[in-house]
């Protein structure tokens, strides 16, 4: 799998859990969004190292010409 697909399937597998357990998530001190970014904290290069998007950035840049 590229880290493109992998990403997306972790975003959308945080997505449903979160949706899945959103009942206990309103009870307990965190919300939703903070729980999301520290799933994705956890995850990411300086965690689990799941994700490292800066691997495959090379053909992902953006132009930086303007368009007048």
């Amino acid at each position: 799998m590229t880290q493109l697909n992998i990403a997306l399937a972790l975003m959308g597998g945080v997505a449903v859990c979160i949706a899945l357990l959103s009942a206990l998530i309103k009870r307990s001190p965190v919300s939703e969004p903070a729980l999301a970014m520290l799933i994705g904290v956890a995850v990411g290069p300086y965690g689990l190292s799941w994700l490292d998007l800066h691997a495959g950035a090379t053909h992902l840049a953006f132009s930086s010409r303007r368009l007048d």
